[in-house]
């Protein structure tokens, strides 16, 4: 009895450059940020690759309130992305869709110092919004801003 494998070689690659601008302290809490990302594969005589340009904007508004004897946050952000080669998605009943940009707003509940869960640091929890071109939309979880 003989057994017959055939390795493939595959090449993950991706570059990532992330810039956060905090605002200075004061009763309102602002940041934007920026990223830009390249990333794909290559295997055998597939390949495939991903580049996108993403700029957001995150404001926080104080609470008179405490989560864990930290301050509270009612926090929003917004975030577009342009993607540089169309992305394909499979919709269901609509077959296969081309994004080539997407928008997302996010309602969360900030801390000021991260909270811990299982050994996971969280500095805020909500829930946002994400539509893009081309009929694209979803609901997403938000742990933190982006960028």
């Amino acid at each position: 009895m003989g057994v017959s494998a055939r390795f493939l070689r595959a090449h993950l690659f991706r570059r990532r450059v992330d810039c956060l601008a905090p605002a200075p302290p004061n009763d309102l809490l602002a940041a934007l940020g920026g990223k830009l990302v390249f990333a794909g594969y290559k295997s055998g005589g597939e390949s495939s690759t991903l580049a996108a340009l993403s700029l957001g904007g995150d404001l926080g508004f104080p609470l008179q309130m405490e989560l864990s004897g930290r301050q509270a946050i009612l926090g929003t952000q917004l975030i577009g992305t342009v993607y540089f080669n169309d992305l394909e998605f499979l919709l269901p009943k609509s077959g296969v869709k081309e994004v080539s940009q997407e928008m997302e707003v996010a309602l969360t509940l900030n801390v000021r110092r991260p909270l811990e869960i299982l050994g996971v640091g969280f500095d805020r929890m909500g829930l946002g919004y994400r539509w893009g071109s081309n009929g694209l939309r979803g609901v997403k979880l938000v742990g933190s801003f982006p960028f």
